[in-house]
């Protein structure tokens, strides 16, 4: 009754609504020849009727089931267009094509798709995708992340403790620089790369002019000096007389292609 009688409703926004609020009303329906001939009433609104304004219909959750499916399938990194033909697959032969069950959705969207993704990285990481990312970076990576007032998870700690070096841009000039090389990575390239051959790819560019090699340079010295502290002091921790060491490949090509070697 409120919702029809309250007042004329708009055409134009059909899925809006006013709530039930249980006004007083009264209906005699007078019945001649088993057809309604007359109907007599009345309606007293209740004050908290008048006060509500329209609003919206209540939105379709995702059911549960459908969402932690999604979830467990972003965690393998599926597509998001094989995600979608996925659910299709599973409205058609788990839920018979009803698309809504109750108040929740089976059917999928691309946008839901887009929200779990982020709660995920909010749930997991404390990443606010929609916060600058150099923000985010300096959450995870910058020399205060051990004064947060929430602390970091045991993923976080990982990726704080792999990230042998980190600096941010703070001017124009400057470059975002970082190295992450966990544990079981400086084990390999010590058993690969010291006293061995690196191929470093054409796409650096070291031969190329327009290409600033110093910062390539740069950064690999840096994470030589920081892999072979920290080789030495685990080598001094089982034999203090342990002679230290520094990594040092023995040579570096510009590029992985044979053919273009006499260019060196």
């Amino acid at each position: 009754m409120c919702k029809i009688y309250r007042e004329k409703a708009n055409p134009q926004a059909s899925t809006l609504y006013y709530p039930y609020m249980g006004c007083l009303a009264f209906v005699a329906i007078y019945i001649c020849d088993k057809k309604i001939c007359s109907i007599a009433g009345y309606l007293k609104y209740s004050e908290s009727c008048l006060k509500f304004r329209l609003q919206n219909d209540l939105p379709y959750r995702l059911l549960l089931y459908i969402k932690n499916s999604i979830e467990n399938l972003l965690n393998l990194n599926v597509q998001t267009s094989d995600i979608l033909a996925q659910n299709a697959k599973i409205v058609k032969n788990i839920f018979d094509n009803h698309t809504i069950i109750g108040y929740n959705r089976t059917l999928l969207m691309a946008i839901d798709i887009v929200n779990i993704r982020k709660q995920m990285f909010k749930k997991n990481w404390d990443i606010n995708i929609q916060t600058d990312a150099a923000k985010n970076l300096e959450w995870f990576l910058g020399p205060n992340v051990e004064f947060l007032l929430t602390p970091p998870n045991a993923d976080q700690l990982e990726l704080k403790d792999a990230c042998l070096y980190y600096q941010s841009r703070t001017e124009e000039t400057d470059h975002l620089e970082i190295i992450i090389c966990s544990h079981e990575q400086q084990q390999y390239t010590w058993k690969y790369g010291h006293q061995n051959l690196i191929l470093v790819d054409g796409t650096f560019g070291l031969i190329l002019s327009e290409y600033d090699s110093k910062i390539l340079e740069h950064l690999f010295t840096i994470f030589r000096d920081k892999i072979s502290n920290i080789y030495n002091k685990d080598q001094e921790k089982e034999n203090i007389n342990t002679i230290s060491v520094t990594f040092s490949p023995l040579v570096a090509m510009t590029d992985t292609d044979v053919k273009k070697q006499e260019l060196l």
